[in-house]
């Protein structure tokens, strides 16, 4: 308050402390603030557009690819007057995600004389959780007849569970999980816009974030491995190369353990909301299993599993990931696919290999490479599409009778039936009629001559894999 001296010689009265303080404070954090928001606006301006096909952050999906779908792949055979072709939309990782199989696919099912279009919508790093909310998001307006999910045994089931998760890079740390009450884990939206900004990412703060979860993930599975944090619910995050996350899948004696138990029961729900979703859209779900380059290639399972010191001969199988992805797909009503065998088969024929890189992360090698494709050659993708192809057609050939029941799952899955909806999933769908028919062609497809031929295949080639020697 001005005393009646400032009044009468006319001084202006000294601001309180307090005030100084406050008014600093403000200008300080205009001088800090507005400089870092005007670098960040002038670096988005002069950001160049991500290439077609490269990933972006996605509040939802944690990334996504853009754009989120590819342009459809035409169909080429002749259909019948007012037909229309088969509409298949391909999901999957990095093995679909700006791959060949896919068009592969619809190619040699067009000269097979079934008319078919399609769209890949794969997106690198995704696991089963990813790919059923992208799936939510597309049917409504692709409307595809069939859904193709590519299963990739050497990382999918780490994908789907959060303890400990993994990561590919600083731009896939984090993404949504199914948890067992059937509700699906909101991303943290202010953390994804701070992880989007430039100065984030163009600053050391990115890979100190990283390095960051590193290290608490080396703490947390120092001792038990990744059992620990998966028996605490230790949702901490470590890269995908971490033999601690992907070797138990190989382990006979790990499958029991809290890791391997909750990462098979989150892709089994996975599977189970997918089946559904598609069943609402009037849409058939298919799904093809294939592993990693070692589980086929000799050098490469001598230089990265052989000679890791975890590695024990009698306690490693290379075909136990997929036959627990056959028998958790098998469980939710869902037909598998295996191309694995044919790939083996095709590698020993030609005597190289079918993978682009000697290590753990290789992905099937692409049309006109040393693999073969050139001067119509198959190659590792054309295999694998032919393998598919296959599968459609035994489908397409041997229709189910209308009148046969739904199927139903051959066991319950891990979450109740009652258990609230995925977000955002929630869709009438078609017509009874045409879901009726969608589950009587599920329930047709176990039942057939073909599925039991193939399923006696399976049998023995898992049977071989089981021998003294564990590499196949």
């Amino acid at each position: 308050m001005p005393t009646r001296d400032d009044k009468l010689t006319g001084q202006r009265p000294k601001p309180s402390r307090r005030s100084l303080i406050i008014a600093t404070i403000v200008v300080s954090i205009i001088l800090v603030v507005v400089p870092l928001v005007t670098a960040e606006v002038v670096m988005r301006l002069v950001r160049p557009a991500p290439p077609r096909g490269s990933l972006v952050l996605d509040d939802e999906l944690g990334w996504d690819r853009t754009p989120s779908v590819e342009n459809p792949i035409p169909a080429t055979a002749p259909t019948a007057s007012g037909a229309q072709p088969l509409r298949i939309l391909f999901m999957g990782d990095s093995f679909t995600h700006n791959t060949a199989w896919s068009r592969l696919t619809i190619e040699e099912l067009n000269r097979r004389g079934i008319a078919a279009m399609g769209w890949e919508a794969g997106v690198e790093g995704y696991g089963q959780v990813q790919e059923l909310m992208k799936l939510a998001r597309l049917l409504p307006t692709l409307k595809p007849d069939l859904v193709i999910v590519l299963f990739y045994a050497w990382n999918d089931p780490r994908d789907n569970f959060p303890a400990p998760g993994i990561a590919y890079n600083p731009d896939m740390l984090e993404r949504p999980y199914l948890e067992p009450n059937g509700r699906v884990t909101a991303l943290d939206t202010f953390g994804m816009k701070i992880r989007g900004a430039e100065l984030f990412r163009r600053t050391a703060l990115e890979s100190w974030w990283w390095k960051r979860h590193m290290k608490a993930s080396r703490l947390a599975m120092r001792e038990h491995g990744a059992d620990g944090p998966a028996a605490a619910n230790d949702r901490v995050i470590t890269t995908y190369t971490d033999a601690l996350t992907w070797m138990p899948l190989y382990q006979p004696s790990a499958q029991e353990g809290a890791y391997m138990r909750g990462a098979w029961d989150a892709t089994k729900r996975a599977f189970f909301r997918m089946k559904n979703l598609c069943e609402e859209n009037g849409c058939l779900l298919l799904a093809v299993g294939i592993d990693a380059p070692f589980t086929i290639g000799r050098d490469v399972f001598d230089a990265h599993v052989k000679s890791d010191a975890r590695y024990r001969a009698e306690d490693f199988d290379t075909a136990l990931p997929l036959r627990r992805f056959v028998e958790t797909v098998r469980s939710v009503g869902i037909e598998p696919v295996l191309p694995a065998p044919a790939l083996a088969a095709y590698a020993r024929e030609i005597g190289g290999k079918i993978y682009d890189s000697g290590d753990l992360t290789g992905h099937l090698i692409a049309e006109g490479s040393a693999a073969g494709g050139k001067d119509g050659t198959p190659h590792p993708q054309k295999v694998l599409a032919r393998e598919v192809a296959d599968a459609i057609e035994r489908w397409r050939t041997n229709p189910p009778p209308s009148s046969a029941p739904p199927s139903a799952p051959s066991s319950p899955p891990t979450s109740s039936p009652t258990a609230p909806p995925v977000r955002s999933l929630h869709r009438r769908g078609r017509a009874a009629d045409g879901r009726r028919l969608r589950r009587d062609a599920c329930a047709w497809w176990r039942r057939s001559g073909a599925c039991g031929a193939r399923r006696r295949a399976m049998t023995a080639v898992t049977a071989a894999a089981s021998s003294a020697d564990p590499w196949n």
